[in-house]
């Protein structure tokens, strides 16, 4: 506990985060005038496909939306949404497309969504308040309060001490992962390819 003397004021702002997230939740009733799984649609309806938006809580009706984007997911009838249609619906809401070259990349801004458009050795996330959708990369770094990431492959996931309230998805692959971070969620997507 000694850890936290300094911070009573991340702890406040994690703590307020966790709460206004948890409340969060997304349900998707089906219609009770529709016809039945399998049988056509009776004369004059159509079947839309369902949607919902997930305003960041993970694991809402649509699938979890790491960045809290507000993202709107499109699910089929059968309910399954693909990675590629995750990644792509992720890929709207985003204010920057930046390159690492294969190279390293830092993220320090606040308050920002990025798109990392190639493949990385390394990216290090610095900045606080940041949406990371990321193709394959060697090491990822969370040194920064509030940091969601959706990654197509990771090697290795980093979060410091300073790394709190870290949100990290990959869609492929088992990553060696090191947490000093506080709240940290950390795992395979369930829109796994």
């Amino acid at each position: 506990m000694s850890a936290f003397r300094g911070r009573p004021l991340l702890m406040v702002a994690a703590a307020t985060v966790m709460l206004l997230v948890s409340g969060c939740s997304a349900t998707i009733a089906p219609d009770p005038n529709a016809a039945a799984p399998g049988e056509a649609p009776r004369a004059g309806e159509s079947t839309p496909p369902a949607t919902a938006s997930d305003k960041g809580s993970a694991g809402a009706a649509t699938g979890e939306d790491p960045a809290g984007s507000g993202a709107e997911t499109t699910t089929s009838a059968t309910g399954s949404v693909t990675a590629e249609e995750h990644r792509a619906a992720l890929a709207k809401t985003v204010d920057q497309q930046l390159t690492c070259g294969g190279g390293s990349l830092e993220i320090t801004e606040f308050a920002v969504r990025v798109e990392v458009t190639d493949d990385c050795d390394t990216i290090v996330v610095t900045g606080s308040s940041v949406m990371v959708l990321a193709q394959n990369v060697k090491t990822l770094v969370v040194d920064g309060f509030s940091t969601d990431a959706l990654v197509a492959a990771v090697d290795a996931v980093r979060v410091t001490s300073n790394g709190s309230s870290t949100t990290v998805r990959w869609e492929s692959g088992t990553p060696s992962v090191e947490d000093a971070g506080f709240a940290s969620d950390l795992r395979l997507s369930e829109f796994a390819r």
